[in-house]
């Protein structure tokens, strides 16, 4: 589906397109007014900002909603696979590919917990999933690694399962421009005794991980700041967000810790969004990051 008209790339949705990766088209009018009933249609999806002779926004549906159509309103993913499992209560979405990196995928995460279900990253790859998570008893609260993650779709999952949004005060202003935030922190905490909430400033100021205790893993969430690229541990050291010495100093705390499942925020092309790995490995893969960014490197 395309959607383009008059200085189109001039507009702020298509610049909030090209941003985000993310469009929604609607259509509707009225069947009746006597009686009054409205119908119309909802396509959301994965959106490209395509530039060049006539500018357009390319939409690649996930979720079709109808209402006042046949029998009345409706709702169905478009080609969704069931979400992952990668160990037992760990819930992975299907990879969303990213606008600024065309061999980037996200992945959000779904947290099952005695204490209620927590969802990890930005909700706009759960948006093909939302079926699915209200049948494993829906969410509780939502929890972004840093700022970058934050679309519109935080605030229809926080509407749908009475999920508010979380995240660090220091990332708070730019996140707000993009979804509402119920609450900040700026210290390490815990979420009940399961969940482990640690800043990791470097990659932004805001930029934390998360440590979950699942009973039978040790699942550490790391964001941008620690990634997977063709297997290989990467850090995102950004021109002019990123802060190389914080950054150093947030990985020399994350490799301290008791973990042997990695869950970054991003990965490249069609690899997996996890990997498997113990203390001795895991140390040895952060010291060559560190090692990288100490002599100059961006990753």
């Amino acid at each position: 589906m395309s959607a383009f008209g008059h200085d189109f790339a001039r507009t702020k949705k298509f610049r909030d397109v090209r941003r985000s990766g993310r469009a929604a088209v609607v259509i509707d009018d009225l069947a009746s007014t006597d009686p009054w009933r409205p119908r119309g249609v909802e396509v959301r999806g994965r959106g490209e900002a395509v530039e060049g002779e006539r500018p357009m926004i390319r939409v690649h549906p996930e979720r079709i909603v109808s209402w006042g159509i046949g029998d009345g309103s409706s709702s169905r993913a478009v080609g969704a696979p069931p979400m992952e499992e990668i160990v037992p209560g760990l819930r992975a979405s299907a990879p969303l590919r990213l606008p600024f990196g065309r061999d980037l995928h996200a992945r959000a995460y779904l947290l099952e917990r005695e204490h209620g279900n927590v969802l990890l990253y930005g909700a706009a790859a759960l948006e093909p999933h939302l079926a699915e998570v209200e049948a494993l008893g829906g969410l509780t609260r939502q929890y972004l690694n840093h700022s970058h993650e934050a679309t519109p779709e935080a605030n229809t999952v926080a509407q749908r399962f009475g999920a508010p949004l979380f995240v660090h005060a220091a990332d708070s202003a730019d996140t707000a421009r993009a979804a509402t935030v119920r609450a900040t922190f700026d210290r390490r905490h815990h979420l009940d005794d399961d969940l482990e909430i640690i800043p990791i400033p470097g990659h932004t100021p805001g930029a934390t991980a998360y440590l979950w205790d699942t009973g039978e893993h040790r699942a550490l969430f790391t964001g941008d700041s620690l990634y997977l690229r063709d297997g290989d541990w990467r850090a995102a050291l950004l021109d002019g967000v990123s802060d190389r010495e914080t950054y150093v100093a947030s990985l020399e705390l994350l490799r301290g810790l008791d973990f042997d499942v990695l869950v970054p925020g991003i990965v490249s092309g069609g690899g997996p969004g996890h990997v498997l790995t113990d203390p001795v490995d895991a140390r040895e893969r952060i010291d060559a990051v560190v090692a990288r960014l100490r002599a100059g490197a961006d990753h």
